[in-house]
Parts: structure tokens; C-alpha cells; sequence
């Protein structure tokens, strides 16, 4: 069942995390399949995307089947729990067996080139594929030996790793070029065209890596299904075979494959092509939407001024990839002037569709609430998602500051990075966290408020400074935290240049996700910090 509840810091497994699905059961393996079936009814109901869904039964399944089937003795009772942590979902599987002595050994292995799975044997209950899929479907693990045994597995909701539909039916060979991409791309196996096809259809796949005999079918057979499915955009993709035919590779180029390569391949040498024939489809896509792109900013953009009528305001955002998912509104109200900041999940072009669809949903519900402040706006948000099942399959962090005209700030957030306040005396964290919206219901958010002091500024920040730790509720990374420090004393346009150069250091050129920060602070101390006019 679904359990809207929330593990505090009494006795909890996992602070400010809330709990979807909980179930304890005999090990057996017929238990643990019934319970694989209750997961993916539960977490249906709170609008999961199917990728999410399937990423945790596959992960509840060889955990749990491991633990029943190769302890000795076995567990008497086996728990499953799932549990959503900021912007990050993660499951915790609980038995009374003997501890999985192999498992860190085989999830921390260094060794991430292919000789590593190609020496083991793929008919072992041992050899580590089982531990080498749950590798390729988390960000991190905490493994707590027992009894009670505990692994406790966390993931983005929406990861920015490409995707890579893998088309081999040799499983063993498909799983080494698995492990060879991890952890830049993350891998989807399938056997046949009609698998890939179903793939296609139903999980956002960046590009596809197919062998040319299929079980059913070859790669020219995938190729011109793909050409007629008429609802997504073109994915590339890359021919590996064992065919030594000298006209196949040029059928297959002509055909629309990126590149055709012979087995057997390094995986340093299919890396790079696979780099490189996602950069040339970006730079294509980049060409065929940059009007849509255009238009699309142009409705998403709202101009945000510098000077409120108590509080002065700086902000700053840098594109991953074609397309934004964050967005900064500027919304009016008679008391207020309320400003929000949205992060939708995923990356390019649909994350900029979601953006903007959020974007109009939050001028309607901001007009709506009348003065209502930020957790009303947010309850409205979250019900209106969760009501209407399209929206709901928009996945967003929304943090939303109410500048009032009388000096205060009131701040809530669904799932978003709290902000930071930032003086001489250091840096504190705003207790400001909520759930992310539309999951159930009815989800309950709660607003602080406060009145920043003299010498004060206020940091709101969306996770791309540091996307696997701020999604995960973790602090601001020492590197910004030292930037703020430095920048107390600054102008608030200098401070905010400095902060910027510190992130563009850190993140890079080419960042991997977008980011976007934001500098507040009282009007009467930035009137202050301007130079006198003679």
C-alpha cells in the first residue's frame, strides 16, 4: 500500500524522507514476485514514470531473490520500502539472513573495463551481473550487514545520463557493453526488434547500439521500423556486428546508421562514437528547433526585475542542452511580489516543453490563490498535477519566495534545494522542504518566515551546482560555500559575479545539468552599498 509517511529524525532510516510503499513478507520466491506486482500497483498510483517503476522491481527483484536463494541459511522475513528523498527515489531492502559479504566488494570494484565481466560465468548465481545492474540503475548505496541485513539504494527521479538502448542477443556481451558505458550512459537490454521497438515506444531513448542479427530480425529491420515511427524525434544509431561483408557497412551508412563497427570492439572506441554521434544529433536537433526554441523562451521568459519594493535580486542560469528546465517566474500580487523557481526534471528539449507547461500552471494557480501564501500556491500546484494525469507525468522541484512589500520573506518548497542565508557570521540553511508535487493527493507543505538583517543576503540555487548531491538533501558543496563566504563583504553585483565564477569553475563550460542561482537582499542595504551621484 501507499503510506504518505514521513521518517523524521526519532529513530528514523532516513531523514526528511517519505515513504510510498511499504510491505514485510515471508522469503520465498513466490512472496517476493506478488510483492514485485504490489510495488508497481502502489507506485502507479503516485505517478511515477514507467522508467522509475521498472528500475525499482528490477532492483527489489535481485536483491531479494540473492537474498533467498543463495544464504545460508536463508531469511526468514524479507522488507521492501520505498522512500522519496528531495528530487531522489530510493529503496531499502531488509532481511534476517546472513550478511552478502560479495556485495561491496563487487559494487565498489574499481575495475570498470570489460574483461572484468567477460571472466565471469554468466551461468554462476555469483558472478556479478545480478550486482552489476543495480550498479547501472543507482546514484549511491549504503549496505549495513546484519541482521537485519539492509541495502538502501537511491536514484534521480529523472537522471541526466543519456540513455542507451542496447540490441544484442547474446546477453553476456550485451551486459559487457554495459558495463563499459557505465556510468557516463545508462543502458536498456532488449533481444529483439520487437523488444527495441516496445523500448522505443514507451522510454525516452537517446541513442541505440544494435547488433545486426536479431532473434527476430536484423539491424536493417530496426532501422526502417524506427524511420516510420512518426512520434519522436530521429535517434541515432550505431551498427556493432561480426559480419565480415565489405557491403554492409556502406548499406548500413546509407541506411542511417551513425557508424558500423566490427566485433569485437574496446570500450574505449565505443564510447567515442557514441560520443560523438550524440554530438552531431545535437547539433542537427540544434538547427531544426532553434526557431521552436526561440518561441518557446520567449513564452517562458518573465522578466524578473533587479529592484523589488523591499529587497533587491540578481540572477543567473546556464543550459545544459538544448532547452531549459528551469525557469525563474516574477509574479505580482498586492502585498507581494513572489518569485519561483522551477526545475524540471530531464534534459533538452522535452524538459523545456515541461518547463513552460509548468510555468503556465503556476501563473494560473499564482492568479487563483489570491494572496494565499507559498504552501497554499504549492498545495494548489501538487493537487492540480496529481488530478489530472497528464500533467501528472511532469516531474518538477519548485521553490517559491515571497518578497513582502513590508520587509518579510515567507518561502516553501516542493522538493527543491532549500536556499541558504548568507552573513559574516556564516552560512545557515533555510528549514524550508517539502515533497515533490502530484505525488498523492493530498501533500501537505509548510512556509517559514523571516526578515533578513543588515550585512544579509539570501542564496536560492536549483541542484545543477551539484546534481547528485543537492537532489539527494545534501548541503551546498565546499566550493560554493567558500565562494559565499568570500562575497559577503561585495557588492551585490560583484558578489553575484563572484558566486557565478566559482560555479562556471566548478561545473565547467559544458555543464551537466542546468543550473540557476539567485541573490536577494534588503532594498535599503543595496540603496546603501550604490555610490553617491554628484
Amino acid at each position: 500500500m501507499v503510506l504518505p509517511k514521513r521518517f523524521g529524525e526519532n529513530g528514523s532510516r532516513e531523514a526528511s524522507a517519505m515513504q510510498l510503499f511499504h510491505d514485510k513478507i515471508p522469503a520465498t520466491l513466490e512472496t517476493i514476485s506478488l510483492t514485485r506486482r504490489a510495488l508497481r500497483r502502489a507506485l502507479s498510483e503516485v505517478r511515477l514514470s514507467e522508467e522509475v517503476i521498472d528500475d525499482l522491481q528490477l532492483l527489489w527483484s535481485e536483491i531479494a531473490v540473492n537474498a533467498v536463494t543463495h544464504s545460508d541459511p536463508g531469511p526468514r522475513e524479507i522488507e521492501c520500502r520505498i522512500l522519496i528523498r528531495g528530487a531522489q527515489i530510493g529503496i531499502e531492502i531488509s532481511d534476517d539472513g546472513v550478511p552478502f559479504s560479495d556485495f561491496e566488494k563487487h559494487f565498489r570494484a574499481e575495475n570498470n573495463g570489460l574483461d572484468q565481466l567477460e571472466a565471469l560465468n554468466p551461468m554462476a548465481p555469483t558472478s556479478g551481473r545480478g550486482v552489476h545492474l543495480v550498479r547501472g540503475l543507482t546514484d549511491s548505496f549504503t549496505y549495513q550487514p546484519g541482521p537485519p541485513n539492509r541495502f538502501t539504494l537511491w536514484r534521480r527521479l529523472a537522471k541526466r545520463q543519456p540513455v542507451i538502448l542496447i540490441a544484442e542477443d547474446e546477453r553476456v556481451l550485451a551486459e559487457s557493453y554495459a558495463l563499459g558505458l557505465h556510468p557516463t550512459y545508462r543502458s536498456v537490454i532488449v533481444e529483439s526488434v520487437e523488444d527495441a521497438l516496445a523500448r522505443l515506444a514507451q522510454t525516452p531513448i537517446d541513442l541505440v547500439l544494435a547488433d545486426y542479427h536479431l532473434v527476430d530480425g536484423t539491424g536493417r529491420n530496426l532501422a526502417e521500423a524506427m524511420e516510420r515511427m512518426a512520434d519522436r524525434l530521429p535517434v541515432p544509431l550505431i551498427l556493432i556486428t561480426g559480419d565480415r561483408n565489405p557491403d554492409l557497412e556502406r548499406e548500413m551508412l546509407e541506411l542511417g546508421f551513425e557508424a558500423a563497427l566490427q566485433k569485437p570492439v574496446s570500450a574505449a572506441k565505443l564510447a567515442d562514437h557514441i560520443a560523438l554521434a550524440l554530438r552531431r544529433t545535437e547539433r542537427r536537433r540544434a538547427s531544426h528547433f532553434r526557431h521552436f526554441g526561440v518561441a518557446a523562451a520567449q513564452l517562458l521568459t518573465s522578466a524578473v526585475p533587479a529592484e523589488l519594493p523591499a529587497h533587491a535580486l540578481r540572477h543567473h542560469s546556464k543550459v545544459a542542452d538544448l532547452g531549459s528546465g528551469d525557469a525563474v517566474l516574477h509574479l505580482k500580487g498586492a502585498t507581494r511580489e513572489r518569485i519561483v523557481l522551477i526545475d524540471v526534471m530531464g534534459h533538452g528539449l522535452g524538459a523545456h516543453a515541461g518547463a513552460i507547461a509548468f510555468a503556465a500552471i503556476v501563473r494560473a494557480l499564482h492568479a487563483e490563490a489570491g494572496e494565499g501564501g507559498p504552501a497554499h500556491l504549492l498545495g494548489m500546484i501538487s493537487h492540480a498535477l496529481y488530478s489530472d494525469q497528464a500533467l501528472g507525468r511532469l516531474i518538477a522541484t519548485l521553490l517559491v519566495v515571497d518578497c513582502l512589500h513590508d520587509g518579510r520573506m515567507e518561502i516553501a518548497a516542493a522538493g527543491h534545494p532549500p536556499p541558504v542565508r548568507i552573513s559574516a557570521a556564516g552560512i545557515a540553511q533555510v528549514l524550508a522542504g517539502g515533497p515533490l508535487p502530484g505525488f498523492s493527493a493530498t501533500m501537505i507543505y509548510e512556509q517559514t518566515e523571516f526578515r533578513l538583517g543588515a550585512g544579509e543576503r539570501l542564496l536560492c540555487f536549483t541542484d545543477g551546482l551539484d546534481p547528485t548531491g543537492l537532489s539527494a538533501g545534501e548541503r551546498l558543496p565546499d566550493w560554493c560555500s567558500r565562494a559565499l563566504s568570500e562575497s559577503v563583504s561585495l557588492p551585490l553585483d560583484s558578489a553575484m559575479d563572484h558566486v557565478v565564477a566559482a560555479i562556471q569553475k566548478s561545473v565547467g563550460p559544458e555543464p551537466g545539468d542546468d543550473w540557476t542561482v539567485l541573490l536577494l537582499e534588503g532594498a535599503s542595504q543595496a540603496a546603501s552599498a550604490r555610490p553617491e551621484r554628484r
